[in-house]
């Protein structure tokens, strides 16, 4: 639909990176998530709470440049994602780090995507990362399974997650939660789109012509393998 033609390489034998063992939280301001909540948010208060808990950072990435680009297609990339069918949900009682700070919101500004059938992504199922993880659960329901002993919600939530665990074993799914689900997602819509994923081929080195990133050197099994961008290279490290 854009007219682009994608390739996405990745150095591991699974996708999702650090993001599928994640949490899978996304801390994005004035997000449409939080318009249907009713969260009070705007880019005044949002450009305040990064000045303040920012600020000058010495050099080392984080310009004003970088703070306006952020804060314009956060919320049009959340659109963008639940256009194309992915759900996400405020994380109600998870307020910003520093909430005290000015611009801060005690609601906070973030979201998670909602549980999923891991299933749904056929064959790449066995190459994503957070599988492992038993618990069918969201990081907005973790608050009160940490409370369960002293709170009624706290040992309804065990509940839900155990009914949850008994369904997927005689259903056969297996129901993802937190940085497992958003990447679970984020690749069938990849599928989807046949976008090709390569595993298993890192990257070797960013192929430059007149000061430009013109594509990739990569390897795969022993074989030097080089990709051409039209467009530019995105390098999507986590940590």
């Amino acid at each position: 639909a854009m007219g682009l033609s994608p390739i996405i390489i990745e150095k591991q034998g699974k996708v999702g990176g650090s993001t599928g063992l994640s949490g899978g939280v996304l801390w994005i301001p004035m997000s449409p998530v939080l318009d249907r909540e009713g969260v009070q948010d705007s880019h005044e208060l949002a450009w305040t709470y990064l000045m303040n808990l920012v600020g000058d950072d010495g050099g080392r990435g984080s310009t004003p440049e970088r703070w306006r680009a952020f804060l314009a297609e956060g919320p049009e990339m959340v659109r963008f994602l639940e256009g194309c069918g992915v759900p996400f949900k405020h994380c109600a009682y998870r307020s910003d780090y520093h909430d005290e700070l000015p611009g801060g919101l005690v609601e906070g500004r973030s979201i998670e995507s909602e549980l999923v059938n891991g299933h749904i992504l056929g064959p790449w199922y066995d190459h994503l990362h957070g599988t492992a993880n038993p618990y069918p659960l969201m990081t907005s329901e973790m608050r009160y399974i940490l409370l369960a002993q002293a709170r009624w919600k706290g040992a309804a939530m065990v509940g839900r997650m155990l009914y949850r665990m008994a369904k997927q074993r005689i259903t056969g799914k297996h129901y993802l939660g937190l940085g497992a689900a958003l990447v679970t997602r984020v690749l069938r819509l990849v599928l989807d789109a046949d976008i090709p994923v390569v595993i298993n081929m890192p990257v070797e080195e960013l192929l430059t012509s007149d000061g430009r990133v013109t594509g990739v050197r990569c390897s795969k099994e022993g074989e030097r393998l080089e990709f051409t961008a039209r467009r530019g290279v995105l390098l999507a490290a986590g940590g």
